[in-house]
């Protein structure tokens, strides 16, 4: 594992602080003890300028006046890097405006989006991801951290575990040119030099984003987003040797080498890296944002919205009374005034769709289902006992629906666990939902 940090010039506004910083770490180093740069940089360091970077352009600094850090002691080494990375975890970092961010989900598009914004106002930028994971890792697979050549980084691949040192390589990374892998963590005792005090391990790639003539890269990712706009599966596909990237759609796109894990990615919504025959690629996978529409503005739709919303799904209600579909009752979800036949077809119900039908008029309701059990929605649900849904079933068969047509429903919707009232109906609701989507549901009931 890499102990050295580095670091690159940045604006000048850091510069004094970086210079002290530079001067207490040699000391510190010298004197194998990290409090004097603590003590250096609590106080003007975190209102001035991002403290871990200043205190990585610190070491950068050391470097170039001859004062070897990655010559240095191993341990002396590691109680920079494990203080750095506390500087990370700690303090609100923000410079030129822009937070770093350490809630971002896996894979965020917003990051790639940002990526593309940062290369139109001309600064030099890398991306890092996370490729792999071992043990309780603090991030997800496909997790990124988008860094610029001054130090600004927006994301996380360890929820501030290792950010200092991914910094730092990015900077070699943006000046090289050349994409380079890192590992983190292994064994505990490991794990605590570079902050994953959880004891897992990550992999990050990192790799330059180039917006110059000739570039393919930028393309690409204004093609992957547009793909992420219009809700159409996709995966970026990247050679971790060379850096050489793709897209792909379905297994039908890629060789047949990778097809099945391409196709195992899409199932069940996880990047993955795949050691082939011409190396090892790593597949990261932007699914369409999972869409729950409820038809019925009800008291239960009411607490589903937010828990919908809390997982990161996106939430329409549909309900022709406009008396319980309100802004007021639902400031969290776009809503649809119309019938489900007219709503619907306009909403489009895809297979990244959940679709639950709550009024009990079978006149809203019936026409919901029967649109969603034609569709490629992966999840089918309608509120109401066994004796209510005999009787939706004994309707939609002289709708015209077959046996096998109507078996998807879920009914009565949700785990059972015993719920009792609007919210502990919704929490069932979602756990059923999410059970599905995982691969995890036992339709026995």
């Amino acid at each position: 594992m890499r102990s050295g940090v580095s670091g690159s010039s940045g604006n000048r506004t850091p510069v004094a602080l970086a210079t002290a910083l530079a001067i207490a770490g040699a000391a510190a180093l010298i004197a194998r003890s990290p409090c004097a740069l603590a003590s250096a940089a609590r106080g003007r360091g975190q209102r001035c300028a991002p403290v871990a970077y200043g205190i990585a352009r610190a070491l950068r600094w050391c470097k170039s006046q001859r004062f070897s850090v990655h010559r240095a002691r191993p341990r002396s080494r590691a109680r920079l890097v494990e203080l750095i990375n506390w500087f990370t975890r700690r303090e609100p970092l923000r410079q030129r405006g822009v937070n770093a961010e350490f809630a971002m989900s896996a894979p965020d598009p917003f990051i790639i989006t940002k990526a593309l914004d940062w290369l139109s106002e001309g600064r030099r930028v890398a991306l890092a991801t996370v490729i792999q994971t071992w043990g309780s890792a603090p991030q997800p697979v496909g997790s990124q951290l988008l860094i610029d050549a001054d130090g600004n980084f927006l994301g996380s691949v360890s929820g501030g575990c290792v950010e200092a040192e991914v910094i730092t390589e990015a900077a070699d990374v943006i000046a090289s040119g050349e994409p380079r892998s890192l590992e983190f963590g292994v064994e505990d005792n490991t794990a605590w030099k570079v902050g994953l005090a959880c004891g897992g391990s990550i992999r990050v790639f990192i790799e330059k984003v180039e917006a110059t003539r000739g570039s393919t890269v930028d393309g690409l990712l204004r093609r992957l987003i547009g793909d992420v706009k219009s809700r159409r599966q996709v995966a970026l596909v990247t050679n971790l040797a060379t850096g050489a990237q793709s897209l792909a759609h379905s297994p039908r796109e890629i060789g047949s080498e990778l097809a099945p894990a391409l196709e195992e990615a899409f199932r069940c919504d996880e990047s993955v890296a795949f050691a082939g025959d011409a190396g090892e690629v790593f597949i990261n996978v932007f699914n369409p944002t999972v869409r729950l529409i409820i038809v019925g503005a009800v008291h239960i739709a009411q607490q589903l919205v937010p828990m919908a919303r809390a997982l990161g799904h996106d939430v329409v209600i549909v309900d022709p009374r406009t008396a319980f579909a309100t802004e007021g009752r639902f400031a969290d979800a776009e809503l649809s005034r119309e019938w489900p036949d007219e709503a619907l077809p306009k909403i489009g119900v895809d297979a990244r769709t959940a679709l639950i039908v709550l009024t009990h008029d079978p006149k809203i309701d019936d026409s919901a289902l029967i649109h969603a059990l034609s569709s490629n929605a992966f999840y089918v649900g309608a509120l109401g006992s066994r004796k209510t849904h005999a009787k939706r079933v004994e309707r939609l068969r002289k709708a015209g629906l077959a046996e096998a047509d109507i078996e998807p429903i879920h009914a009565p919707i949700g785990l059972d666990i015993g719920a009792q009232g609007a919210a502990e109906i919704a929490l069932s609701i979602m756990a059923e939902i999410t059970a599905v989507q995982r691969g995890k549901a036992n339709r026995s009931r």
